[in-house]
């Protein structure tokens, strides 16, 4: 599983200070299904991500671990003209047993 893309509203890419997977459901891997999720959200002053929203998905068993995962995520404050701003990212989530 992998997760990359970049920020909307900055002119630096973001930085990820931490970024757990989600959880592979059983059924995908008993099935060896592969996906990926594409998700947005904001980045709020202090690196946590809020409003999670699945823009597309390949399959809809892997929303839902990747909301979950998502919501864990924290990135370094995103920084415009030299203040500490919010900003939106949108990036895909890949499900695959080979990685």
């Amino acid at each position: 599983m992998s997760a990359s893309g970049g920020s909307l509203a900055l002119r630096e890419r973001a930085r990820t200070r931490f970024q757990p997977a989600p959880v592979y459901p059983s059924e995908g891997r008993r099935e060896g299904l592969r996906g990926e999720v594409f998700v947005e959200f904001l980045v709020d002053e202090a690196g946590r991500v809020a409003d999670p929203r699945v823009v597309h998905s390949s399959n809809r068993m892997f929303e839902e671990p990747t909301l979950q995962a998502v919501l864990r995520w924290r990135f370094e404050p995103g920084r415009r003209a030299g203040r500490i701003v919010r900003f939106k990212m949108a990036v895909p989530v890949i499900f695959s047993l080979n990685e």
